[in-house]
C-alpha cells in the first residue's frame, strides 16, 4: 500500500499529516461533518473508530465507507466513562490511538438553544 499524505492549510503554512495506519477516533461519526472525517481518514488510509449513539446508525456508516479499516462503538459522548470504554476499544482493536477528533454535536432542540443563549 503506497503511503498516503493528507494536508493542511493554515497561517503557519502547510501542515503534513501521514494517515497510513494511523488510528483514528470520530465521534458523532454516524453522519455530517464527523462521518465526511471519518470517511476521509480511512481513505487515507486510517484506521478508523467511528463513535455514536445507535447502533443500526453506526452499522450504516460503516458499511457506506466500505474500508474494512472502519469500525465502531456506540458511546453516549457525555455521559462519564464512556470516553474511556471506546479509547479502550480502539486501543485493543487497532493496537493504539493516534488522534481523537471530538465532533459529537448537542441534542436538544429549539428549547436547549434559547436556555442556552438567552
Amino acid at each position: 500500500m503506497s503511503k498516503r499524505i493528507f494536508r493542511f492549510v493554515g497561517k503557519e503554512g502547510v501542515v503534513v499529516f501521514r494517515q497510513n495506519e494511523k488510528v483514528v477516533i470520530v465521534t458523532g461519526g454516524v453522519s455530517g461533518i464527523g462521518f465526511a472525517t471519518g470517511r476521509l481518514f480511512a481513505q487515507q488510509g486510517a484506521k478508523v473508530l467511528l463513535v455514536g449513539l445507535q447502533k443500526d446508525s453506526l452499522c450504516k456508516a460503516v458499511e457506506k465507507i466500505e474500508l474494512l479499516s472502519v469500525s465502531y462503538a456506540m458511546a453516549d459522548v457525555p455521559q462519564p466513562g464512556q470516553t474511556a470504554q471506546y479509547v479502550q476499544t480502539a486501543v485493543d482493536h487497532y493496537d493504539g490511538l493516534d488522534l481523537l477528533i471530538s465532533n459529537a454535536g448537542i441534542i436538544g432542540g429549539k428549547e436547549f438553544y434559547h436556555r442556552l443563549f438567552h
